[in-house]
């Protein structure tokens, strides 16, 4: 934090200490790199996976909770809090395009991509004592997408300095996040016991909300192309649906919805040109 204060005011005496330019222009493009908190959801998603079990009867198709019911599903969308992220998180990259010189229109996207290849159980022999072969443990395969995109405009106010420029507008944006496990072969299907459990080798779940926001901000031309800006959002509604995918079974969803107010406070460092 300390590091990227020295950073900010470095900027900030470098950009004083040269011209400026001028305010925001129509036909100017604008690209940011977005720092502090990110919207995306966690990438931990295993709360949207299928559970089976044919003796314990707490285990359901739903989302993690107690008997018969699930937990609330607001508990598990709890990211982009205030103060949920550091300065030194890249939320993303944002781009604006300015139609004139009071308005402008702006893209943003994020996105996190991971994939573990399933791996086979090798069953070993220990038959001779003296020349043991060793099974090899098997990996489950994991592919898991989180992304998110947001469009809005801006409105920018005219003001008497060269150098501030404040502006409100709207966003509206959505995101995903998605999880799919395949089970390799791993040596058995089956409980030791009589009371067998039956593990499909396919599990998926995944979560998906659209937001629509009131946006503030503030932008400082530091100098000739390179602006510092600070955005938040007075107000924020979002609709969530989390879906859970029983191999066979119907989907299972829960939906949630949330209001949420000052939050989303985003540091942008942008080149314009």
């Amino acid at each position: 934090m300390i590091r990227v204060l020295s950073v900010l005011t470095l900027l900030v005496a470098f950009g004083l200490s040269t011209f400026a330019q001028q305010k925001q222009k129509a036909g100017e493009v604008q690209v940011s790199l977005v720092l502090g908190n990110i919207s995306m959801f966690k990438q931990d998603l295993s709360y949207v996976m299928p559970k089976y079990s044919n003796t314990d009867k707490t285990i359901g198709i739903g989302l993690a909770g107690t008997n018969s019911q699930s937990y609330d599903p607001g508990l598990y969308l709890n990211f982009n809090d205030l103060g949920g992220s550091s300065l030194l998180n890249i939320a993303g990259v944002q781009g604006k395009y300015f139609l004139s010189d009071n308005l402008d229109i702006n893209l943003m996207f994020a996105m996190d991509l991971r994939s573990t290849p399933k791996k086979d159980y090798i069953e070993g022999n220990s038959d001779i004592k003296d020349m043991v072969i060793q099974s090899s443990k098997y990996i489950e395969g994991r592919l898991s997408n989180n992304w998110m995109a947001n469009i809005g405009t801006n409105y920018y106010f005219n003001t008497s300095s060269a150098r501030i420029s404040f502006y409100a507008g709207v966003q509206a944006g959505f995101q995903m996040g998605r999880v799919q496990t395949m089970t390799p072969y791993t040596g058995s299907n089956l409980d030791d016991d009589d009371q067998a459990l039956y593990i499909p080798s396919k599990k998926a779940g995944q979560v998906w909300c659209a937001t629509g926001s009131i946006i503030g901000g503030a932008e400082c031309n530091l100098t000739q192309g390179l602006v510092l800006g600070l955005e938040f959002a007075p107000f924020t509604y979002q609709y969530s649906m989390l879906e859970v995918y029983p191999t066979g079974m119907n989907v299972y969803q829960a939906n949630h919805h949330s209001f949420r107010f000052f939050a989303s406070p985003n540091l942008k460092l942008g080149f314009r040109f």
